[in-house]
């Protein structure tokens, strides 16, 4: 009789340990299946995203452009009113200047 409560035993002992193992192996396999899963879903988030940001700047680099081109005009004509205000001036200081030594002789 205690060959049979020890074979018994053994028996219960091996197959709660392969009962432990198939869970194990469940529960990886199924933990690798939704880890696949969520990876699947980030790659696509990844990917609409990604769509959505280039759609995005294809709309407002155009507009910068523009509008870059309209301040680069702008500071353009300012050099040129400072350029033509400048040879005024120069002018002007030339023409004190044959004053002022018309006036020394």
């Amino acid at each position: 009789m205690p060959d049979d409560f020890a074979s018994t035993m053994q028996e219960l002992s091996a197959a709660a340990t392969l009962a432990r193992e198939e869970t194990r192996t469940n529960d990886f396999a199924s933990l690798l299946r939704e880890f696949r899963a969520v990876n699947e879903n980030v790659q696509s988030l990844e990917s609409t995203l990604t769509r959505r940001v280039e759609q995005i700047a294809s709309i407002i680099l155009p507009a910068h452009a523009t509008e870059s081109a309209a301040q680069f005009q702008k500071i353009e004509e300012g050099i040129d009113a400072i350029r033509a205000s400048e040879s005024v001036n120069h002018r002007l200081f030339d023409s004190l200047h044959e004053e002022a030594v018309e006036i020394s002789r």
